[in-house]
């Protein structure tokens, strides 16, 4: 099992999202949005080389889709 950092920017960017989506679609959706990172994340925990290789943006970068937004993430393989 892998450990995982979510920085500070990524962090902002998901408070950001979850808001956009409890006012423009309601409470339940962003909870459900939510739920679907939550689990993006414990599958990362699992399997960190799930996402599709990007070297287009630097080494050890990953993407990753929980629909409609993307995941970008350094896995150094430790």
């Amino acid at each position: 099992m892998s450990r995982f950092y979510i920085s500070p920017h990524a962090q902002s960017d998901l408070s950001s999202i979850l808001e956009y989506l409890a006012k423009e679609a309601g409470t339940w959706v962003a909870r459900d949005y939510r739920e679907q990172i939550r689990a993006f994340y414990r599958l990362l925990r699992d399997y960190p080389d799930i996402g599709a290789p990007r070297p287009s943006l630097g080494r050890d970068i990953r993407m990753g889709v929980v629909r409609p937004y993307l995941v970008i993430y350094r896995h150094s393989g430790g």
